[in-house]
Parts: structure tokens; C-alpha cells; sequence
């Protein structure tokens, strides 16, 4: 004996998507299939993925300090040895959550991690200083502090 399947009505207000839920059409003619014409549908087709942007994205104040917070991430990037993010975690895997998050910080927050002397600094003098080993001892140290 073949069990047979019924299928529920859509929700209400839900008439209009274009792929009803629960189908995978693989083709956009499956997808349309069924319609009728002057009919409209709203939607995407396939659940794949879907590119989502953020809400508020900050401006930097000046191309000055646009350039001092590029300078001040690669500068960090290569002094700081990340924290591990579990026993499972790879170096690379630490890695790239530093540098990500790095990336998400604003210029403040990246002149928190610096020594007294490198943060009053102008993009061209960051560009030509050499960090001292003390230094890069103290960056590492003030990560640590603020990093959990």
C-alpha cells in the first residue's frame, strides 16, 4: 500500500512568495511553473546564500584617518600572536578571527592596544617607524588585557 502525502494550503499572506516553502526547484522554470499570466510574485528562488548588510556602516572621519587605521591594522596583525579561540582551533583559524577583528575595530580602539609613543603619531611616521621588541611586548600585553 503507497502512503500518499497531503500537503497543507499556503499560509495566509503567503500566497505571493515565489517558491512555495518546502519545494527546491532547481531550475527558475520549475520555480514559475504554475503561474498564471499577469500573475506577480515576490521572493528568490532557492535558499542558498543570502547577502545580508549591515544596517550602519561608520565613516571614517578623514582619509588621514582612514590611512592611520590601515597602517595600525597591519601593524597589529603581525606583532599580535592571537589568542587561541578553543583547544580544537587551528593557528590559522585564530588568526583570521584576529585580523577580523582587527578589521571591525574603530581607530580608538586600535590605538588602545599601542604604546604612549606610537599613538600620537601621523600616518607617514607609521609608516617608517621600526616597533622596538619592548614595545611589541607591550602591544602584546595590552591585548591580552582587553581581549578575553
Amino acid at each position: 500500500m503507497r502512503k500518499t502525502t497531503k500537503m497543507l494550503g499556503p499560509k495566509p499572506g503567503k500566497e505571493h512568495l515565489l517558491v512555495p516553502v518546502g519545494s527546491k526547484p532547481a531550475t527558475v522554470a520549475e520555480g514559475l511553473a504554475g503561474m498564471k499570466g499577469g500573475e506577480s510574485r515576490s521572493g528568490f528562488l532557492g535558499g542558498g546564500n543570502i547577502v545580508r548588510k549591515p544596517d550602519y556602516e561608520p565613516i571614517p572621519d578623514s582619509i588621514v584617518d582612514l590611512k592611520a587605521k590601515r597602517l595600525i591594522q597591519k601593524m597589529l596583525a603581525e606583532i599580535i600572536e592571537p589568542n587561541p579561540l578553543s583547544a580544537k582551533s587551528t593557528v590559522e583559524m585564530d588568526r583570521r578571527s584576529l585580523v577580523q577583528k582587527l578589521n571591525k575595530s574603530s581607530l580608538g580602539d586600535l590605538k588602545r592596544f599601542l604604546p604612549l609613543r606610537l599613538r600620537s603619531l601621523t600616518p607617514e611616521e607609521l609608516e617608517i617607524i621600526t616597533v622596538t621588541e619592548e614595545e611589541k611586548a607591550e602591544i602584546q600585553d595590552f591585548y591580552k588585557d582587553c581581549s578575553p
